[in-house]
């Protein structure tokens, strides 16, 4: 069986000072699951915390993945996949 993922970007970029309070809504109106693709200096900044409270106060769930070493990479990406129950393994059956 081929995976045939999809990827869905909100058509409107938020930017400026209390953009982030947006995300919540945002991630609600694409649906219930988000990845979260980080750094631990964005966790230890406290934005990993704040966006993981926006997504739960739109009844968002979220899997974080803190292994960015650097700009994000689609391998960044693959690694990340494997936390999703259903992303690594989907595309190993391909």
């Amino acid at each position: 069986m081929i995976f045939i993922g999809e990827l869905r970007t909100p058509n409107i970029v938020y930017h400026g000072n209390g953009s982030l309070s947006k995300l919540g809504k945002v991630a609600s109106d694409l649906g219930s699951k988000a990845l979260l693709i980080s750094d631990k200096p964005m966790k230890d900044l406290g934005y990993v915390a704040r966006v993981i409270r926006y997504l739960q106060g739109e009844g968002v769930h979220s899997i974080t993945y803190l292994g960015v070493d650097s700009e994000t990479k689609d391998t960044h990406v693959e690694e990340a996949l494997v936390l999703s129950p259903t992303g690594r393994q989907s595309k190993k059956r391909a």
